[in-house]
């Protein structure tokens, strides 16, 4: 059988070595710009009014990115180095700091505590999960949200306490008046927004903006008389989104620290 006049070309080591340089100052690149659509996310929000589900998604999704060409710095790296291509490798672990660093920036906005808190996919937090405390001005109000404030029962229930088995009724040993009194000075100093004081019924309404994107949620808080003291109940519930990285139970947990001091 004759052998054909033609036969593949060889890549040579250099020409392998320029490939893999070419694709690091590339990636070099992406990284830069995905670093860069990280930080312009929440400032679209803060100053041009971007809507917060839009800009946290196109943020979570730029993290994402970022992690995934940081991954291909890493396999890029390792094949320089096995070649001892000193020009790719180095860029390769330029790739790798860029592309971890939008990952860095998300932990660090929304919180390390509630960036490893539990994927539950839920968005309303209660500390009295049997009878939750109920919205009154919150229901009448013309704020568009996207999830409702009816209570979602023993699922939510059930999928709250797997998440967050420590949210629980909070005990003063103040009386009612004083109680309510102390919780509406707080709602203050915690930065959030008063909408309803009943103190007959020992209902207070809320709601607080979270500080990067702006995501509303509202907050009721119940004050009932307990023996000497008070039982006070707190539930938090995010206006969009079915789940919250762990916002609300953050709040509930912030509140009642403050509640005790």
């Amino acid at each position: 059988m004759d052998k054909p006049d033609w036969t593949f070309a060889e890549v040579s080591t250099p020409q392998r070595g320029k490939k893999i340089t070419l694709i690091t100052r590339i990636g070099i690149v992406l990284a830069l710009i995905d670093i860069t659509v990280v930080a312009a996310a929440p400032l679209t929000r803060m100053y041009l009014d971007f809507p917060s589900l839009v800009t946290f998604r196109i943020f979570n999704i730029a993290a994402l990115i970022g992690l995934g060409l940081a991954a291909l710095g890493l396999l890029l790296t390792l094949i320089a180095a096995f070649m001892r291509v000193a020009p790719a490798w180095k860029r390769g672990l330029v790739m790798i700091l860029i592309g971890v660093l939008p990952l860095g920036t998300v932990i660090m906005t929304i919180g390390p505590e509630r960036f490893f808190a539990p994927r539950t996919p839920i968005h309303d937090i209660s500390t009295d999960t049997t009878t939750p405390p109920l919205f009154i001005k919150a229901y009448t109000s013309d704020a568009p949200r996207r999830n409702s404030l009816d209570y979602g029962g023993d699922e939510i229930a059930n999928q709250q306490l797997a998440a967050y088995p420590d949210i629980k009724p909070i005990l003063s040993k103040l009386g009612p008046n004083l109680a309510s009194n102390k919780v509406v000075q707080m709602i203050s100093d915690l930065g959030w927004e008063l909408t309803n004081v009943d103190l007959n019924d020992g209902i207070i309404e809320a709601y607080d903006t979270t500080r990067v994107f702006g995501f509303i949620d509202d907050v009721v808080i119940r004050v009932q008389a307990q023996d000497t003291g008070s039982l006070i109940d707190i539930r938090s519930v995010s206006r969009v989104g079915r789940g919250d990285a762990g916002q609300n139970a953050a709040r509930i947990r912030k509140f009642t620290r403050a509640l005790n001091e």
